[in-house]
């Protein structure tokens, strides 16, 4: 159970990740749904009720230590919150249950934190956020003069758009 409260994700959470997603995909897929939608319902919701089950723990543990507020709203207790209520919540709103599923392709942020590579890459956006945001507004400013330029020298030969759009392309025409 301190495993579940810490930091570091554990063994069996990877398994449910990886399980969970993997037969996550099977709803995209009829036939296989269709031959194992007993054992894929059943999979997922044990998925479900693991990531359900560590989010409680993690609230318990930082609620014991005082640091509720902290852990809520750190990028941890966010992914965690979101792997537990997302799809009940999209079920409880009415979204068709293989649908809200697909809410389970969430659980791979629970993995980001333990991947090396991806630390140093935040470490590097960090210390480097300043010529960051300065080539992405000079990206930005090219993006926005070759959009008016483009409009400029195309704006004369498009189509009207409502002679464009005649049926079957808009759907019905009104009687």
């Amino acid at each position: 159970m301190s495993a579940t409260a810490g930091r570091n994700m554990t063994t069996a959470a990877y398994v449910a990740v990886t399980i969970g997603v993997a037969v996550m995909v099977l709803l995209t897929i009829a036939p296989a749904y269709e031959a194992a939608h007993h054992w894929v319902d059943a999979v997922l919701w044990a998925c479900w009720a693991y990531f359900a089950f560590e989010w409680a723990v993690r609230l318990r543990h930082a609620e014991q230590t005082q640091r509720t507020w902290a852990y809520a709203i750190s990028g941890r207790g966010l992914v965690d919150a979101v792997a537990a209520m997302a799809i009940p919540a999209a079920m409880i709103g009415g979204v068709d249950p293989k649908t809200a599923w697909l809410l389970g392709v969430l659980w791979v942020l629970k993995v980001i934190p333990g991947i090396p590579g991806l630390r140093q890459l935040r470490r590097v956006l960090v210390q480097e956020s300043g010529p960051l945001l300065s080539v992405l507004v000079i990206f930005l400013m090219v993006l926005i003069l070759a959009s008016v330029a483009v409009y400029f020298l195309e704006r004369d030969v498009q189509p009207a758009s409502s002679a464009a759009c005649r049926p079957p392309c808009g759907g019905r025409s009104s009687p």
